[in-house]
């Protein structure tokens, strides 16, 4: 009796090991990656009244090219891999909404802010409530668009607080007409130095 009870403390010293270990190895393929804004340190500095697009009929697209003023979310300007959108996470100044999408470019100068762009995918208008003064300033969403690797995060609509005011550089590439989806790359409108307050989480 002894020597089973002994056997059976020693395999559930083991079992117990064994799922220890196993809980604290989390395979790669299980981890969230990030692209956009780093929004940890972000404030929406200079972003109200919201920016219009000018002229503000139909709106316009703005593509975020530099997150300087925050750092990019883990390291990532553009989409580090192909997968599916899970969540979009932003800060704004105010209340307002906009549809957002990804965009692929080509000849992104940020010294002239020009580029050429297409979008590839449009994801559901979001619509959010400014909490970017208060104590909770970041708010989230649930999505489920997928994306793939070297993509860029964009919105359309006709004005937004979605900013961090902070740079003087290039951060922003601006479209007007908004992009749609289907043909070729268009070329940029104007550029802005805002950055964008928007985060993608990929799972």
């Amino acid at each position: 009796m002894k020597l089973r009870n002994t056997c059976a403390g020693r395999l559930g010293i083991v079992l117990t090991v064994g799922l220890v270990a196993g809980a604290l190895v989390v395979p790669s393929s299980a981890l969230a990656s990030k692209f956009g804004a780093k929004l940890t340190t972000a404030g929406p500095v200079g972003s109200t009244p919201p920016h219009k697009c000018v002229p503000v009929a139909g709106g316009c697209t703005r593509v975020g090219v530099s997150y300087s003023a925050t750092g990019a979310a883990g390291g990532n300007i553009q989409a580090p891999e192909k997968g599916k959108i899970k969540r979009i996470r932003l800060l704004a100044g105010a209340p307002g909404n906009f549809r957002f999408f990804l965009t692929k470019l080509k000849n992104l100068d940020l010294t002239t802010g020009s580029s050429l762009a297409k979008a590839k995918r449009k994801g559901p208008r979001l619509e959010y409530e400014g909490n970017g003064f208060t104590s909770k300033p970041v708010e989230r969403f649930q999505v489920g668009v997928p994306v793939k690797r070297g993509e860029f995060l964009a919105i359309k609509a006709r004005k937004t607080s979605t900013l961090d005011c902070r740079p003087a550089s290039t951060h922003q590439i601006v479209y007007q007409p908004p992009l749609g989806l289907g043909g070729g790359f268009v070329s940029s409108s104007v550029s802005d130095t805002c950055e964008l307050l928007i985060q993608a989480v990929i799972k």
